[in-house]
């Protein structure tokens, strides 16, 4: 489990490489994984999480367990999120992870 003092550390990481980067599909990775560790971070807080906030922390393994109960729009209902947001967080993330020289999906 990451701590919030472990984020803190990876967020001002990653808004120093924001800041030095010119590359437009480069910052558009880094601020998706800030948006990642600011959905972490608020969930460790204990904050009410925005329906994008819970999909970015909704995992592959969480789905499959979920999907052997629930059918696909349950899950979403149960999130709050419509199936287009869901399309668009995983087109981001098939983008991060295509162009990202690390994912931090592995890092919660």
């Amino acid at each position: 489990m990451v701590t919030r003092q472990q984020i803190r550390k990876i967020q001002t990481g990653l808004l120093r490489k924001l800041e030095q980067t010119e590359c437009q599909t480069e910052r558009k990775v880094l601020l998706g994984e800030l948006e990642y560790f600011e959905a972490i971070g608020d969930s460790l807080k204990g904050l009410p999480l925005s329906a994008e906030q819970k999909l970015l922390l909704f995992t592959k393994e969480e789905y499959l367990v979920r999907r052997k109960r629930e059918n696909d729009q349950e899950i979403y209902q149960s999130l709050g999120v419509s199936r287009r947001g869901v399309l668009f967080v995983e087109e981001t993330f098939r983008f991060s992870e295509n162009t990202a020289k690390f994912t931090t999906r592995e890092t919660k």
